[in-house]
């Protein structure tokens, strides 16, 4: 990636548009001599019009006094503007041919290409947004659920910044306090109330830990919550499993033991972004792939926010069972209960499986007949109501997580420093070293490698 300082002055361009062909391409152009580009290439509808002005025009792209497309132009100045900076975009035909031609153009007459990010860096750096504004434009693009969407536009609206910006402020307060009160040691008349600044700083923690402890929901949300249909052979786990993702992905035989890998299919359910994972059936390995088998059905559980642990209505409960219940009853993992076939007579003793998951849901279903699978969809769905973001900030990004739990370690020290009557100067040196992190957190402090590491993951044009 460029030099962020060393070449911010530069007029960057870029299409903004996806790569091919539809209806209409965007290409942006921003820095100071964005207008005078476009008085060399551009050439208005109305002759009266003005191109030093803001506004929205239309005309011609020309290149050697040859039209190469018409198009639309939005002009604005800076910094009322995306960057802060001149800019405009051209909205043309998406042919890619007039696209790269138009880009080649701008670059021809001064411009260079811009960076991934950089447009959205530059809105940064000109304070038009902060760092965790900035990181939430990417995540806006790139989410895959209208969940994870709503979470990234409440960020970028400022909704964890004001969050920030509030502890931070108290925070800085309180520093200028007691660097009062360390310079003017001998003035009697200055004083602080510690007992209610250590109540004040414990509010500050929980608000801190609350955040912290929202990450796992917020990477859930954004990654995708992780279901795995797990069971003995031949209880219908591929039957349920092409089921919910409404599609025969999985192969179906009266044959146990057909299912050798795991199989996976995304589906979104209540706004979620769900995986599913078919696995393995549980039983004795009676060779490698068997074992191997069992082995990824393992990891699957393991990884799992969901378990959907299937039993067979139709037979007794077997060793096979046993197995499968003793490797995740142990487990803190959401787990839902299901028991198949249930359009056969019943062999199966539900006092039995109640007693081997005494806290989890137990469904009684028919693949076969496509009955309890509404129910099913229920009990999947009131995992995801604690994803409640309306009412609860969430953090999805293991950047701010890491920071926020370097910033409640200077205030738990803070608390033991006020605890042990220690002087003012250790407890400032605590707070100055909180609000630095916070000051990296929203993008006050930086460095050049960490605005590199984050905008390098953003996509050209943006």
């Amino acid at each position: 990636m460029n030099n962020f300082y060393s070449d911010i002055h530069d007029t960057i361009a870029a299409i903004s548009t996806p790569v091919g062909r539809g209806a209409i391409s965007i290409i942006r152009l921003s820095g100071s001599i964005t207008f005078g580009i476009f008085k060399k290439i551009f050439i208005s509808d109305l002759k009266s019009q003005n191109i030093n002005n803001p506004g929205t025009y239309t005309g011609k792209i020309v290149n050697y006094n040859k039209a190469v497309d018409h198009v639309v132009i939005m002009a604005k100045k800076g910094p009322k503007s995306y960057t802060g900076e001149d800019l405009i975009e051209v909205h043309c035909h998406g042919n890619p041919l007039i696209t790269n031609v138009i880009l080649n153009l701008l670059i021809s007459h001064g411009a260079r290409m811009a960076g991934p990010g950089e447009f959205t860096l530059r809105a940064f750096l000109n304070n038009k947004i902060d760092l965790i504004q900035a990181e939430a434009v990417n995540d806006l693009i790139i989410s895959n659920t209208y969940l994870s969407a709503q979470i990234a536009l409440d960020y970028l609206k400022g909704k964890l910044s004001r969050e920030i910006d509030s502890i931070d402020k108290f925070l800085k307060e309180l520093l200028i306090n007691l660097e009062v009160l360390i310079d003017h040691c001998e003035d009697n008349s200055l004083s602080i109330d510690l007992k209610e600044i250590k109540k004040k700083i414990k509010n500050r923690i929980i608000r801190i830990d609350n955040l912290i402890n929202s990450y796992d929901i917020g990477e859930q949300i954004k990654k995708g919550i992780n279901i795995s249909i797990v069971g003995k052979t031949n209880v219908g786990k591929s039957s349920l499993f092409n089921l919910l993702i409404k599609r025969d992905k999985a192969i179906i035989s009266p044959t146990p033991g057909t299912t050798r890998d795991i199989i996976e299919e995304y589906i979104e359910l209540n706004n979620c972004l769900i995986k599913i994972t078919d696995t393995a059936g549980v039983k004795e390995a009676a060779n490698f792939i068997e074992k191997e088998a069992l082995k990824r059905t393992a990891r699957s559980i393991k990884d799992a926010n969901i378990l959907l642990i299937m039993f067979d209505n139709s037979i007794k409960l077997n060793k096979n069972d046993l197995m499968l219940a003793e490797q995740v009853s142990k487990s803190n993992i959401y787990k839902i209960i299901i028991v198949n076939k249930c359009e056969l007579n019943s062999k199966i003793d539900f006092k039995k499986v109640r007693k081997l998951f005494l806290e989890s849901n137990i469904l009684r279903i028919s693949v076969s007949r496509e009955t309890g699978i509404k129910k099913l969809e229920h009990a999947i769905t009131a995992f995801t109501e604690k994803f409640d973001i309306k009412k609860n900030l969430i953090i999805n990004n293991i950047r701010h997580k890491n920071i926020l739990i370097n910033v409640n370690k200077h205030l738990n020290n803070i608390i033991k420093s006020i605890e042990n009557n220690f002087y003012y100067d250790i407890i400032c040196s605590d707070l100055r070293k909180a609000v630095d992190e916070l000051g990296s957190l929203t993008g006050k402090y930086t460095t050049e490698n960490m605005l590199e590491d984050i905008f390098s993951k953003f996509c050209i044009g943006k």
